[in-house]
């Protein structure tokens, strides 16, 4: 049986997906990589088939599928008794899924780990010490940064858990409150990937979007449905969240001025 199947999406001309894939390889364990381009990519094929690494998939998607769709699309391939996730623009630190395997193995109880990351530069993106994370940790923001997840395939087939189609950003924060309701996730103040920051003012208005709507889901479950939330607490978040498109306009202005 397969150990680890590890999940990276990519879009078309992704240049440092080879270095990715090389990083998160690890031939001390039984792993499979599988790869889902966002289009038709033959040169990108052709890179990655040099590599000549055992058990790499890779997947191309021609009708723009979109992030969401390819994971999940990948998600019902796997053989891996756990799911690890990666992105095509960052780098796994040596033995990252090593550190996260042997962790679940001994923590038979969590359905997700996460981890810290470095930025450019080396600085921690988390300030968080190490710990469980439960409701609270994600009525105002994500916690969890997506491609250091590793998942228990068994519990996400027993919870019926996957990406949800209509989230085409956000959509990893979306799942994460949901399994957070019945499920254990664990963070790491380790990092275990050099991160790739990117930013551009048309996708982060798309992300922003899609959080909100997220967010605002979350908040009416935990205020109708969650008997253990401190109501309080929900109502506050949720005042605080109808003020944010005034956040949000001052992000755009500010940007708008600094792109001139």
């Amino acid at each position: 049986m397969v150990e680890i199947s590890v999940l990276i999406p990519s879009k078309v001309g992704e240049h440092r997906l080879p270095a990715a894939i090389k990083s998160i390889h690890d031939k001390d364990l039984n792993i499979e990589i599988l790869v889902g381009i966002d289009g038709s990519d033959s040169n990108l094929i052709k890179e990655l088939d040099d590599l000549k690494i055992e058990k790499l998939m890779v997947y191309q998607f021609n009708n723009d599928t979109g992030t969401t769709k390819i994971l999940n699309k990948l998600l019902l391939i796997t053989q891996g008794e756990f799911i690890a996730r990666m992105d095509a623009d960052d780098l796994s630190l040596p033995k990252r899924l090593s550190i996260q395997v042997n962790f679940m193995r001994e923590n038979p109880e969590i359905t997700i780990m996460c981890a810290n990351a470095l930025e450019k530069g080396g600085a921690l993106m988390m300030k968080r010490a190490r710990g469980f994370l439960d409701y609270k940790d994600f009525l105002n923001n994500n916690p969890v940064i997506h491609p250091t997840v590793m998942m228990r395939k068994s519990h996400l087939t027993e919870g019926n858990y996957a990406y949800n189609n209509k989230w085409k950003k956000s959509q990893d924060f979306e799942l994460w409150t949901r399994i957070s309701r019945r499920k254990k996730i664990y963070y790491d103040s380790e990092p275990l990937i050099q991160y790739t920051k990117t930013f551009n003012l048309k996708g982060f208005s798309k992300q922003y979007f899609y959080f909100k709507i997220a967010q605002l889901k979350n908040l009416v479950w935990h205020l109708f449905k969650n008997s253990s939330s401190s109501k309080l607490l929900v109502f506050r978040v949720f005042f605080v969240f109808l003020l944010m498109p005034i956040d949000y306009l001052k992000i755009v202005i500010w940007n708008r001025i600094n792109a001139k």
